[in-house]
């Protein structure tokens, strides 16, 4: 199996309060492109979108566009 690294146009990371600091870290000494959200504004952003059904691949959906 070959690993293929790609590199992101844009990460997008929920803040939960603290815990996401090790992983800003990294991306701030990678030099790759990210934003963190509150995520008291994703849940609305995704009920204009109508994706009511909680899974984590409609979170990550969810997060890109809302990043």
């Amino acid at each position: 199996m070959e690993l293929v690294v790609k590199r992101p146009d844009l990460a997008v990371l929920e803040a939960p309060g603290g815990l996401e600091m090790a992983l800003v870290r990294y991306f701030v000494l990678a030099h790759l492109p990210m934003v963190v959200v509150n995520p008291r504004k994703v849940p609305n952003f995704a009920k204009t979108l109508e994706k009511l059904v909680k899974t984590d691949i409609l979170d990550a959906r969810v997060l890109a566009r809302f990043g």
